[in-house]
């Protein structure tokens, strides 16, 4: 049934935000001083105003914009700088402060932007004027004369004045590299010299820049210690002939030898096993050395866990006498490497009490959740170990005994039937085995008791979930694999509850095992907010069969993700993901929906944050045909097969804000084929806030009418949007964390 929801009047919000602003307070400009209103540059053309005016130190007073481009808050010294963002100023909040005017230091400025101006190859660059408004601020920078009387408009007794500051300048013609060149490079072998001439960042041709210069320089001794050479060295010689707008740049390359791995030595560990720590490093004596391997043993030293900090050194061994030299040929080709580790707490107790709105459930191998209306107040008891019995063994039990409110926060009773709180309780248990068979590979065992709701229906019941199974990261943690055998078994409580009694006959218990697979190819730039790239993953169950189970099921989950960057910082983010679940047998004494559909747990679902948004968890697909007499399946019963497919443009406005348009289509089935012509067509816009754990992220999608299906009737929405003024078929999302 279509559920509603009743957003507050936007008058209410509107009065919250001015209430707010008020209580925070304006700011004033100091006394005696003027305030920095707008500081202008006039005549920047080539490269990007955004980009110069984050080198000085005279800063105008900041402004609510959108401010889109390849990079939203650029660095004082960080490309890129050429032109290419698109600002619009909207408003200052009036708690922001006001940066002051001080002479001397605007005077420098002035000074930086010309130097900024060489280091980006404009040696001609120079500035014409700079005015001020007042025009008595640029004889002193306090607001007041020897006489003690204001010497302009203050904005108050006890404040200063505002000053607007233009400055105009000339660019004229920037240098072009007219000559580049790679020397002493010519005993290395064909794909080491590509490797390292792929490093550099500036080409003929192009503008000559120091930034992008240092950059190369740094990628060419990157690259031969990627390559082996421990000890090289890079010097250049720049020759830059101003008048004739020529750079001539070549790069002087020492490899030395190239090197091995010598000793390995594991440092600050104390008590701590050193053999896991050294094992999963990855680093042998002799084996070739390379800078990334450095890097890629860190990060697998501190999966390890019971670790607060690890670095991983190396040391290149000199011939005797000239260990303070930094000549390559003085090198032996032995790198000696240090890991250097401090251990942390052993032991964590927790106590605490917390209120959670929602439920998230996801399988063991896919990322995918759901929620439903309800909300709890509980308790929080944990222990930790990160050292059990040695070998880094990690250990948590966790239990959170709970109230559970069948309604939206913060209500108390049920809209549908009127229920009230009930107990429940979810108690867990964490145990990981690092190094297990081999040094990257650890053995997980998971467990769980949950007395609560079911995150799809709602109703009580108990759920004991158990998984035991390794994990595996291959091609520097681009690649992931798990394997393992899962065990799930099903309890709905019957009782002198006729409620839960008729529900009881309608739900079976049951019992199911399966062994599970799941991999994953990462290869974005950034995991965290990626920009380009590819993402794969299939997760596989194997139900039944020869294990204990109330059925014998295959099931099936591909998915694929792109990012596309575009000019201006903006992203096309794609993903297009399948769900299959082929069920060869199942018992009959189950319920028809489980015999039908599959276990409650696992059947495939779509609608949510991380899903279609234009359906709530649960909700995306329409009703199958009748099963029996008085018996039909709902969309939130799941089914067998489901498709999804989404498109999303990103773009950002701040650094730490952006705003996605989005447009999702998919369908759940409750037959043994994919409807493909079912599309359920949602677009939407959605607004992004970063935060340390991931973006806190607001989506409403609303249903297109009339693109729910190719032909034939059109599905239902399961929930309608109501914001006062207006209202539509959709749904609104809150969460953290990117849809994909």
């Amino acid at each position: 049934m279509p559920r509603r929801t009743h957003g507050a009047p936007l008058l209410v919000y509107a009065i919250l935000a001015v209430a707010l602003a008020s209580a925070m307070g304006c700011e004033h400009v100091p006394a005696n001083r003027y305030g920095v209103q707008r500081l202008r540059l006039h005549g920047v053309e080539d490269m990007d105003t955004a980009s110069l005016a984050a080198c000085l130190a005279t800063r105008e007073r900041p402004a609510f914009g959108i401010n889109l481009g390849t990079s939203s808050v650029p660095s004082c010294g960080v490309p890129p700088f050429d032109s290419g963002r698109l600002h619009l100023r909207l408003w200052r909040w009036p708690w922001t402060s006001w940066p002051t005017y001080d002479r001397a230091v605007f005077e420098r400025d002035l000074e930086r932007i010309e130097r900024w101006y060489r280091a980006r190859g404009y040696y001609e660059a120079h500035v014409v004027s700079a005015t001020f408004d007042p025009p008595v601020a640029s004889n002193n920078d306090r607001t007041t004369g020897a006489d003690g009387q204001p010497v302009c408009e203050r904005d108050g007794d006890q404040e200063g004045c505002r000053v607007t500051l233009d400055v105009t300048m000339t660019e004229g013609d920037p240098v072009m590299v007219s000559h580049l060149e790679v020397v002493g490079d010519e005993t290395l072998s064909p794909d080491v010299r590509a490797h390292l001439r792929d490093a550099i960042e500036l080409h003929e041709g192009e503008r000559f820049d120091e930034a992008l210069h240092d950059a190369s320089k740094r990628g060419i001794l990157t690259s031969l210690h990627e390559d082996g050479f421990a000890c090289a060295s890079v010097n250049a010689r720049v020759t830059v002939t101003p008048r004739a707008h020529r750079t001539r740049i070549i790069y002087r390359v020492e490899s030395g030898p190239l090197s091995h791995i010598g000793t390995i030595t594991v440092e600050g560990n104390g008590d701590l096993p050193t053999r896991p720590i050294r094992g999963a490093g990855y680093l042998r004596p002799n084996d070739r050395f390379q800078q990334s391997a450095l890097g890629d043993a860190q990060r697998a030293i501190f999966d390890l866990g019971g670790l607060s900090s690890v670095e991983v050194v190396s040391q290149a061994r000199r011939r005797e006498g000239a260990e303070d030299s930094e000549d390559p040929s003085s090198c032996t080709g032995i790198v000696d490497v240090t890991i250097r580790v401090a251990p942390g707490r052993r032991t964590r107790i927790g106590l605490g009490v917390g209120v959670q709105s929602g439920i998230l459930q996801g399988t063991a191998s896919q990322d995918e959740t759901t929620n439903v209306a309800q909300w709890d107040l509980h308790l929080l008891a944990f222990y930790e170990h990160r050292n059990l019995f040695g070998g880094l063994r990690r250990m948590r039990i966790e239990d959170r005994p709970k109230l559970i409110f069948p309604t939206q926060f913060p209500g108390v009773r049920s809209p549908d039937d009127g229920r009230g709180p009930r107990p429940g309780n979810t108690l867990s248990f964490d145990f990981r085995q690092p190094a297990f068979i081999e040094p990257r590979t650890t053995l997980r065992f998971t467990a769980s008791w949950d007395l609560g709701p079911d995150p799809s229906f709602g109703f009580f019941r108990h759920d004991f979930d158990g998984r035991l199974g390794i994990t595996r990261k291959f091609l520097r943690d681009r690649l992931e694999f798990y394997a393992g055998i899962h065990g799930n078994v099903f309890r709905v409580p019957g009782g002198s509850d006729p409620t839960l009694g008729q529900i009881r006959g309608n739900r079976s218990d049951y019992y199911l095992t399966f062994l599970e697979e799941f991999a994953a190819l990462d290869l974005r730039d950034n995991p965290g907010r990626p920009r380009q790239g590819i993402y794969l993953s299939l997760s596989v169950h194997e139900a039944g069969f020869f294990l204990p189970s109330n059925w014998d099921y295959f099931r099936l989950l591909p998915e694929a993700r792109g990012y596309i960057p575009l000019p201006l910082g903006l992203v096309i983010a794609t993903r297009f993901s399948l769900g299959m679940l082929f069920i060869r047998h199942a018992d009959s004494g189950l319920d028809v929906k489980s015999y039908a559909l599959g276990p409650v747990r696992y059947r495939l679902r779509g609608g949510g944050p991380t899903s279609h948004r234009g359906f709530i968890a649960g909700f995306l697909g329409d009703s199958g045909a009748p099963a029996g007499p008085g018996e039909s399946f709902e969309s939130q019963d799941g089914g067998l097969r489901r498709w999804l497919a989404s498109l999303e443009l990103r773009a950002p406005v701040t650094q730490d804000i952006g705003v996605v348009l989005f447009a999702d289509m998919g369908d759940v089935a409750q037959g043994s084929h994919f409807r493909f012509r079912h599309l359920n067509t949602a677009v939407g816009l959605g607004l992004r806030y970063q935060t340390p754990v991931g973006p806190l992220r607001f989506d409403v999608g609303w249903l297109v009418p009339g693109a729910g299906a190719v032909g034939g009737e059109q599905p239902a929405a399961s929930k309608e949007i109501n914001f006062g003024f207006v209202r539509f078929p959709g749904a609104v999302h809150i969460t953290i964390g990117e849809a994909f």
